[in-house]
C-alpha cells in the first residue's frame, strides 16, 4: 500500500482513495520517492545539528526540524559525507543522469530568459525514469515541483520538456514551476515569488484532469498562490500525496521543493502541522529558517502518508545554502556558489523497509555524491542501468559488506552549458570560460578554480585544507595550506596534494584549455 487514505488534491484535479490493508507479501520491489530540498544546508536539520555536536563541528545555528528528524532521521539513515554540486541544475542533472556535468554538459543554472540563453538537460539523455518505466517491473513515473533543468530554447521547441521527447521517454506525468519562484512568466517581484508563480501541468496520460480539461498538450496555468493550500510548499506536498495515492504500483516519485530557496520571506501563513516563527527577526537567516520549519511541517504531512513497509524515501540537498542565510562562525563567501563545505555538503537522509532495525537512526560516514542517487534507486528497483559516475550506496541501507563503493568526493561547476557528442565527448570548438573543481580523499581537499582571462591566458588559483575530524579542526575551511606557499608544506600534505592534483586531472579533467 503506497498511502494511507484521504482525499487528496493533485493541483488540477481532487482525487479520492481508499485505505486498504497491508499486504503480507509485495508484488513489486517497492516504490521510491525522491525528495529534493533547495538550498538547505545539513546543520540547518536539527539531527545533523546533534550528530555534528558529538564531533566537536561548530553549529551553523537553531535547527529545529522535528518531522524530518522523527520520520527520517530516526527511522533511517543519515549521511554525514554527501556532496552534491554548488549549484542546483547541475545536482539535479546528476541525480537523473547519473552523470558528472563535464558528460551531461550541465555545469551551470539554467536561466528564465531568452536575454540569458542557457542550455539545459538535452533530450539525447536517457533519464533514469525512462529506465525504470522501461524496466520488467514498469514503474510509474511523475514529477513534481521545481524543474529548472531545461533552458528558454528547450522550452520553446518542446514545452512537454519534463516528459522528455518523445513525452514519456522521461517522466509521464508533470506539475510544478520550471524554474526558480519569482523567475518565470507568471511572476514579478512584487509578487515575492513564492505567492504568485507560474505552474505547468505536463501529461502523456490522456484525458488531462481539470482545469485542463480537453485541451492541447500542454496545459499551462497561472495559480494565485494567497491562500496556504496555494504556498508552493503546500502544493508540491499536495501533488505529491494525490500521485502516491492514485499511480499504478510500482511507481517512482520525483519530488522537488523550491523552499528554501530565494526570495527569502517569513511565511505568515497557519499551515498545518508548521511551528509558529519568530517574525520580529527581519533578518536574512531567521527568514530562511521560516521557510525551513513550513518545509519541515510539509515533508511531515507527507512522511506520514507514505506506507513504509514498501516506500523507499530519500531526501537530499541540491546545494549548500544561500550565503546570506548563514550565521557566524561561518563564513558567508563560503557558502552556495563555492566550492567550500559550505557549498557542497548536502543533508542525504534515507528511509527504506531495506534498512534493518539495527541500523535505523544511525549515521554512515560513507561517501555519497548525488549523482550516486541513479545508480542507488537502480539498484533498490532491481533495474539495470549504465554507469557512467554513479556507485550504489545500498550496501549502506542494508548493512552488506561490499568491496566496491566511492573512495573520494568530488564536486565541480563550470561554464557554460554545452550539448555532448553521442559518445559523451565535448563538442569540437567548445570554449570553457571557467571550471570550478573539488576533490577530497586521503584526510585532505584540494579547491581549483580555473578560468580564461579576457586575453585568452588561463589562470588558475588552488586551496589546499585538511578534513576536519574533531573539535579543534578547521571546521570553518580558513586555513588553506598553501596560503604560505607550497615550499612551507609538510611532506604528508605535500603528498597530499601531488596525489590529488594527479587524480584530479586523470579522472576529472579540466575543461578550460
Amino acid at each position: 500500500m503506497a498511502i494511507r487514505g484521504a482525499v487528496l488534491a493533485f493541483g488540477f484535479a481532487t482525487l479520492a482513495c481508499t485505505a486498504r490493508e497491508p499486504e503480507p507479501q509485495r508484488a513489486h520491489p517497492g516504490n521510491i520517492v525522491v525528495i529534493v530540498l533547495d538550498d538547505v544546508s545539513p546543520g540547518l536539520i536539527g539531527a545533523y545539528d546533534r550528530e555534528y555536536a558529538k564531533r566537536g563541528r561548530p553549529s551553523l545555528g537553531p535547527a529545529s526540524t522535528p518531522e524530518i528528524d522523527a520520520l527520517l532521521a530516526a527511522r533511517g539513515r543519515l549521511f554525514t559525507q554527501a556532496w552534491a554540486n554548488p549549484k542546483c541544475t547541475p545536482t539535479r542533472a546528476q541525480i537523473l543522469t547519473g552523470m558528472h556535468g563535464v558528460r551531461s554538459g550541465v555545469g551551470q543554472v539554467v536561466m528564465a530568459t531568452a536575454e540569458e540563453r542557457t542550455s539545459g538537460l538535452a533530450p539525447v539523455h536517457e533519464l533514469l525514469p525512462g529506465f525504470l518505466a522501461r524496466s520488467q517491473a514498469h514503474y510509474a513515473t511523475a514529477a513534481v515541483g521545481k524543474w529548472h533543468l531545461s533552458g528558454v530554447d528547450e522550452l520553446a521547441r518542446n514545452p512537454l520538456a519534463p516528459l522528455g521527447e518523445p513525452p514519456g521517454r522521461w517522466f509521464e506525468r508533470y506539475a510544478g514551476s520550471l524554474y526558480n519562484l519569482g523567475e518565470d512568466r507568471g511572476a514579478s517581484a512584487d509578487d515575492g515569488g513564492y505567492w504568485r508563480w507560474e505552474k505547468t501541468h505536463a501529461t502523456r496520460l490522456l484525458p488531462l484532469e481539470a482545469p485542463c480539461g480537453e485541451q492541447p498538450l500542454p496545459c499551462v496555468t497561472i495559480e494565485d498562490g494567497r491562500t496556504p493550500q496555494g504556498y508552493p510548499t503546500v502544493d508540491t506536498t499536495d501533488d505529491a500525496l494525490a500521485l502516491a495515492g492514485t499511480l499504478p504500483e510500482p511507481w517512482f516519485l520525483y519530488i522537488a521543493y523550491n523552499a528554501i530557496h530565494e526570495p527569502l520571506h517569513h511565511v505568515a501563513l497557519d499551515l498545518p502541522g508548521t511551528q509558529a516563527c519568530d517574525h520580529s527577526d527581519p533578518s536574512d537567516a531567521a527568514m530562511a529558517r521560516c521557510m525551513l520549519a513550513a518545509l519541515d511541517g510539509q515533508l511531515g504531512r507527507l512522511l506520514r502518508a507514505l506506507d513504509e513497509s514498501d516506500t523507499t524515501v530519500i531526501l537530499v540537498g541540491d546545494n549548500g545554502m544561500a550565503q546570506r542565510a548563514f550565521h557566524p562562525p561561518y563564513l558567508r563567501h563560503h557558502g552556495k556558489g563555492t566550492m567550500f563545505s559550505g557549498g557542497v555538503e548536502v543533508p542525504l537522509l534515507v528511509r527504506s523497509p531495506r534498512i534493518p532495525a539495527a541500523l535505523r537512526g544511525t549515521a554512515s560516514d560513507a561517501a555519497v555524491l548525488a549523482v550516486d542517487l541513479f545508480a542507488t534507486v537502480a539498484d533498490l528497483c532491481g533495474v539495470e542501468v549504465p554507469i557512467h559516475d554513479s556507485f550504489s550506496f545500498v550496501s549502506e541501507l542494508t548493512g552488506a559488506k561490499s568491496a566496491g563503493g566511492r573512495r573520494e568526493l568530488y564536486s565541480e561547476r563550470f561554464q557554460p552549458n554545452f550539448v555532448p557528442l553521442a559518445d559523451g565527448s565535448i563538442p569540437a570548438g567548445f570554449v570553457g570560460r571557467f571550471h570550478d573543481q573539488a576533490l577530497a580523499a586521503g584526510g585532505f581537499k584540494l579547491i581549483r578554480e580555473t578560468a580564461r582571462a579576457e586575453d585568452g591566458s588561463l589562470l588558475r588559483h588552488e586551496q589546499l585544507f585538511r578534513l576536519p575530524v574533531g573539535a579543534d579542526d578547521d571546521w570553518i575551511e580558513r586555513a588553506n595550506l598553501l596560503a604560505p606557499g607550497p615550499a612551507e608544506l609538510e611532506s604528508e600534505a605535500r603528498r597530499a596534494l601531488e596525489a590529488l592534483r594527479a587524480r584530479l586531472d586523470a579522472a576529472y579533467p579540466c575543461i578550460v584549455r
